[in-house]
């Protein structure tokens, strides 16, 4: 009893150029929609927190700051969808060959990534303790910004490539 070799074929192999082009044309253009989408609402937000001025708060210092940063985040990844991977989620067909082309965007979207997520903990941080110590002293606007800058500071310095001799 013989039994022939099972070969596994990848699955892009089976589709044509037409289809892929046509795949990699709708992943481009959902990715724009989408980041024009997350522009627009951070976009509000910053809007309406700036027009009530309420930043007596802290949560809403860490809402300005993770809106803001969030369309820096968005920003970068529409310019670096566009301009290296020219809306191409396979290639890459622009100039931007270089080892320090490639530590910028990394770097870029991991430190970014990195404080939102971080942002979002102090946040949560913030709001357990209000619940948890009610007759305490709320955490003021110069906590929260104290907070912000050490995440700031510690997200774009994590992603920094130490050189090895």
């Amino acid at each position: 009893m013989s039994t022939s070799p099972v070969t596994l074929e990848h699955p892009r192999a089976s589709v044509s150029q037409d289809e892929t082009d046509v795949l990699e044309q709708i992943y481009k253009h959902s990715s724009i929609l989408f980041c024009c989408i997350g522009l627009l609402s951070n976009s509000i937000i910053i809007a309406t927190l700036v027009k009530t001025n309420k930043f007596k708060l802290s949560s809403n210092v860490y809402f300005m700051a993770i809106a803001i940063f969030d369309n820096f985040y968005l920003l970068f990844y529409l310019i670096y969808m566009n301009v290296y991977h020219d809306g191409n989620s396979y290639t890459h067909t622009s100039s931007w060959d270089s080892a320090a082309d490639c530590m910028i965007v990394v770097w870029g979207s991991s430190s970014l990534s990195t404080f939102s997520i971080h942002a979002q903990t102090a946040l949560a941080c913030d709001r357990c303790y209000v619940m948890l110590n009610p007759y305490k002293p709320k955490p003021t606007r110069k906590h929260a910004l104290i907070c912000i800058c050490i995440i700031v500071s510690l997200s774009m310095c994590v992603f920094i490539r130490q050189e090895q001799n």
